[in-house]
């Protein structure tokens, strides 16, 4: 059986969801495309750098389906 996802890895995920989307928005708002934005924060916050998702793997596997 897999591993459980606890209530601090849900939350993170949504944070760091809420984050991307957001930054796009910001970006989207000043003229750029809203692409750039949540590349660059998914690149901060993301497992390269900061290692704020809790489930890398999960991101993985949905942007190997999507």
């Amino acid at each position: 059986m897999g591993e459980l996802f606890t209530f601090e890895d849900i939350l993170f995920t949504m944070v760091f969801l809420c984050t991307v989307w957001a930054s796009g928005r910001a970006c989207e708002q000043i003229g750029m495309p809203g692409l750039i934005g949540e590349i660059v924060v998914g690149a901060i916050l993301g497992p390269e750098l900061v290692n704020f998702v809790p489930q890398p793997i999960a991101f993985e596997m949905v942007g190997e389906i999507g």
